[in-house]
């Protein structure tokens, strides 16, 4: 269990770094490059929510495609929950 979560929290990692990464390539002013940058963005978008649906609403997801900076905020909220629940997990076994 302790590495799925781990997986788990891996990945969130991962989504974030790509749309950190992509941010900049979205506002481009190469058409091409700034709608390669979106599609990957969306991309990540649906990536997240496919594995993070009971934490998050329609209106978040709705929200998350059009306002990077409520992505980013939803998925560090959602790394902090799995620290939290590592660490609520860790102190039950003690």
């Amino acid at each position: 269990m302790e590495r799925n979560d781990k997986g788990k929290q891996g990945a969130l990692y991962e989504i974030k770094a790509g749309a950190l990464l992509l941010q900049h390539n979205m506002s481009s002013h190469l058409l091409g490059e700034a709608l390669y940058a979106q599609m990957e963005y969306d991309r990540l978008v649906e990536q997240f929510f496919a594995g993070n649906r009971q934490w998050c609403s329609g209106e978040d997801y709705e929200t998350a495609k059009r306002d990077f900076d409520a992505f980013i905020r939803l998925l560090d909220a959602a790394i902090e929950r799995g620290r939290q629940e590592r660490g609520e997990g860790a102190s039950e076994k003690s």
